[in-house]
């Protein structure tokens, strides 16, 4: 039986295209204006799910990047995966001011957004330091 290849398939293209569907998710999600229906939600508690979307964004990034990078250094990686996810959300805080009338720019989603980074390279750190990754 004749076995094709799929590059598309292959373990560093799918933690691309998650890595790619995840950017897109959030622009999509950051840019576009969405619906809520009005309910009493706790203030700040949208803080939460920046901390939660950049968290993953970090992993995903870190993964990508160990993927590709094999002989890297662990820690710079992470660093790197840190500083990506960061500047990510702050374009993004910038394209909100530049590009629509119904989102703003705020410092508090900045911070949200590296307190996930931070808590998913300390997550990442451990699991690489006692190998449970």
């Amino acid at each position: 039986m004749l076995r094709t290849k799929k590059p598309w398939a292959s373990k560093n293209s799918i933690a691309a295209w998650l890595l790619f569907g995840w950017i897109v998710f959030l622009t999509v999600l950051s840019l576009v204006p969405i619906k809520i229906p009005d309910q009493k939600l706790p203030s700040n508690s949208d803080k939460w799910v920046h901390a939660f979307f950049y968290f993953v964004l970090t992993v995903l990034v870190y993964f990508n990047l160990t993927q590709r990078l094999k002989k890297s250094a662990q820690h710079l990686l992470i660093i790197v995966a840190i500083v990506f996810s960061v500047t990510y959300g702050i374009i993004i805080e910038v394209l909100q001011v530049a590009f629509t009338n119904y989102r703003s720019a705020d410092f508090l989603d900045i911070l949200a957004n590296l307190c996930g980074s931070l808590l998913a390279s300390v997550i990442i750190f451990l699991c690489t330091k006692y190998k449970l990754s």
